[in-house]
């Protein structure tokens, strides 16, 4: 009996070892070197992660999307932060983009779609202009609307208002969009995009799309600045035609909307789980909401310069004890 018990300990001891000495795995999706409103080819993910554990294993069906087959089941976390806008110089700041991250148990097999958000357009030079809004950045099973996290990204900017950065133009852990600063302009909800002020007049730029629904209308003279939700391929808001007034920038590939000028100038929204609003003349548009499905969450509204990021962490197999499966991940935002 004595000898029973000893084997059994043994192999207890020799299971439990081999769990405490594995070796977690992270896996990071980036922009993949692609700007702008649409995201990276099959080309371009080929390219980037040639030389990392991603390299094969990724596939883009609608261009920008990036899918993953989880190996293996057991413990993972993911953290995600969506993209900033685009910056009016180098003293009109745009807001930056939300952080999360969350633990969930996955299964081998399953396919996440990915979207990393890519900055909004910066403007650079002198006149009059206003910049795109941050795409948000997604991580989401194959129904395409059951996220696990989204991280909303910043709103855009213009030369007016105060210098530096505008609370309401960061990306929110929230899940609502916020509303733009210092102007009309309604932050979306319940993963819808924002809306604009001046949805039918001239010269606004698109509010910030959603996961579920596009950014709302936006005026005459760029009727497509609007950021395309999730659902429609996150997209980021096309640029209107430049006018002798001034002009505007693209918005960033998961659901920015792009700036315009024509009559008047205003921002892009930032995309996210919902999306942020844009005005009439205002000084910043709204930045994107954010979501998060997992446990031990760590959310951080408006963080995240440049352009965004994912990082899926292997924590452990199921079967291991929860005191053995803590991330070492660093968040660097």
């Amino acid at each position: 009996m004595k000898k029973q018990l000893l084997f059994g300990a043994l192999v207890l001891v020799g299971f439990f070892s081999s769990i405490n000495s594995f070796t977690q795995t992270t896996y990071t999706f980036t922009n993949c070197g692609a700007t702008g409103g649409t995201g990276p080819t099959q080309g371009q993910v080929n390219t980037a992660y040639s030389t990392t554990n991603l390299n094969g294993n990724v596939t883009i069906n609608t261009q920008g999307i990036q899918e993953w087959v989880v190996p293996a089941t057991g413990n993972y976390s993911i953290y995600a932060a969506g993209a900033q806008g685009g910056d009016y110089g180098t003293t009109y700041i745009a807001g930056r983009g939300a952080s999360v991250y969350g633990e969930f148990n996955l299964t081998a097999g399953t396919v996440l779609k990915i979207v990393v958000g890519q900055r909004g357009a910066d403007y650079m030079t002198t006149g009059n202009a206003a910049t795109g809004g941050g795409g948000g950045s997604f991580v989401v099973d194959t129904t395409n609307t059951t996220p696990l996290v989204i991280a909303g990204g910043g709103g855009g900017r213009r030369n007016t208002g105060a210098t530096g950065t505008y609370a309401q133009a960061n990306g929110t852990i929230l899940h609502n969009g916020q509303d733009a600063a210092g102007a009309p302009g309604t932050g979306g909800s319940s993963g819808n995009g924002g809306t604009s002020s001046e949805p039918a007049g001239g010269g606004t730029g698109g509010p910030g799309a959603g996961l579920l629904t596009n950014g709302g209308p936006c005026g005459t003279c760029s009727s497509n600045s609007y950021g395309r939700a999730f659902v429609n391929g996150a997209l980021g808001g096309i640029i209107g035609l430049p006018y002798t007034s001034g002009t505007g920038t693209q918005g960033g590939f998961g659901g920015g909307g792009s700036g315009c000028w024509c009559y008047r100038g205003t921002p892009g929204g930032g995309g996210g789980y919902s999306g942020g609003g844009t005005g009439v003349n205002n000084t910043a548009a709204g930045g994107g909401g954010s979501f998060n499905a997992g446990t031990n969450k760590m959310d951080t509204t408006g963080v995240r310069s440049g352009h965004g990021k994912v990082v899926i962490t292997f924590l452990c197999p199921s079967v291991a004890p929860t005191l053995n499966c803590s991330s070492n991940l660093v968040l660097s935002n």
